[in-house]
């Protein structure tokens, strides 16, 4: 029955069209005759009271299905989705790569060069939004990130506005 949702778990919600996503905790655990029930305090300063456990998934699918997981179960989708990206970059460093056609074609060495500069994973907050991405490079004060949003973006941050993963 859940039992791993009690007070003081991390979870993630995923957001959906109104809502932004982001990473909350578990305030408060009741169960009366409607059934059981959970409070979460987001990281941003959102409440969400009463919420049915039965909206929370053991596993996350990176898609609206999942709305509320553990971080935890949350964090093992992203580990498994930036492996399968690592894997794919490699394939297409090593192999070249398809375009659209399905024309095979070697990747320019300016594309190489880019994609050797992106090293470690990260998180950080751009909008109110949470957000992952790579480290481009270092600076003074914090580091040079690389995400999509839809298109490739880079912004710098501070080291303390950012989650090394």
């Amino acid at each position: 029955m859940k039992d791993y949702l009690k007070k003081g778990v991390r979870i993630f919600y995923h957001g959906d069209m109104a809502n932004d996503e982001g990473l909350g905790t578990i305030t408060n655990r009741r169960t009366d005759s409607w059934g059981t029930f959970v409070d979460v305090k987001m990281d941003d300063g959102r409440k969400f009271a009463l919420l049915s456990i039965a909206l929370f998934s053991e596993e996350y699918e990176g898609h609206g299905g999942t709305r509320f997981v553990t971080e935890e179960a949350y964090r093992k989708f992203r580990q498994a989705a930036m492996r399968n990206l690592e894997k794919d970059l490699n394939f297409g460093r090593r192999y070249g790569d398809f375009d659209r056609t399905g024309h095979f074609f070697r990747k320019s060495s300016s594309i190489e060069k880019l994609e050797k500069k992106l090293k470690r994973d990260c998180e950080f907050m751009v909008d109110g939004r949470l957000r992952g991405g790579r480290i481009i490079k270092e600076t003074k004060l914090g580091y040079v990130v690389g995400y999509h949003d839809p298109t490739y973006r880079e912004i710098e941050l501070l080291k303390d506005k950012v989650k090394l993963l």
